[in-house]
């Protein structure tokens, strides 16, 4: 495999917190009923693209950690060397899972996951583990801008699965960083792509159907983060 590119890194700083879109997102990260979320946000304060899509399983390797965000930074870098150690073949781009919310647990007991798909057969190495993604649907939302400002488009994509009538599978919120070089793309163009798994509500049927829908308001929601990343770095590419 190709070595990891060197990137540049900058500390996150905290943007001020909107308690209700905190807990919207956490709601809904957590599987509870979309009615919740309904009644926090009203339509017009929505904007972007997102669909409803199928997920052909696969299985990723993954560096598991424990505690606040602002370890971020070092335990990716543990991440790429383990990788470049073991001589690890990604098969799909770097992610980040995240399994809870701070709303609901203590800095140090939040977890979250930094990951790379690969082959089935691949087994882990180190403190690398093999995982398997295997939710069948996930809402998506394609986020384009700054590595910052993901919540935005996170924070209106668990507006949209609660519009929708779904539910999550209380978690992962997952964010795929499509660009390689990352060091290279103008601020304005990076891409990131969020996945949420979801259900449809008990007594619900043929909601989950691969769809797109576009729905336009003056903005996306303001707000912290739904999953806050304190310090995280602004540059998560190779």
């Amino acid at each position: 495999m190709m070595r990891p590119r060197r990137s540049s890194w900058c500390a996150r700083k905290t943007a001020p917190m909107r308690t209700e879109v905190l807990l919207l997102a956490a709601l809904l990260l957590l599987g509870c009923d979309s009615g919740a979320a309904q009644a926090l946000d009203p339509p017009e304060r929505q904007s972007a693209s997102f669909a409803l899509e199928p997920v052909r399983g696969f299985n990723y390797l993954a560096l598991e950690c424990t505690g606040p965000y602002t370890g971020y930074p070092k335990a990716l870098a543990e991440f790429k060397a383990e990788l470049a150690r073991w001589k690890i073949d990604p098969k799909g781009p770097l992610m980040t899972l995240y399994w809870n919310s701070p709303l609901f647990v203590a800095p140090a007991a939040l977890r979250w996951s930094i990951a790379v798909p690969v082959a089935v057969g691949q087994r882990g190495r180190g403190r690398l583990v093999v995982r398997r993604f295997a939710y069948p649907r996930v809402a998506v939302a394609v986020h384009r801008g700054s590595y910052l400002t993901t919540y935005e488009t996170l924070n209106a994509l668990y507006s949209w699965i609660g519009r929708r009538g779904l539910k999550t599978f209380g978690g992962p919120a997952i964010e795929r960083y499509a660009d390689v070089d990352d060091v290279h793309v103008p601020v304005g163009e990076k891409t990131t792509t969020i996945w949420i798994p979801v259900r449809e509500r008990p007594g619900a049927k043929g909601l989950l159907v691969s769809t797109r829908v576009r729905h336009e308001g003056p903005g996306l929601l303001p707000g912290e983060a739904s999953v806050p990343r304190a310090a995280r770095p602004a540059t998560p590419g190779w």
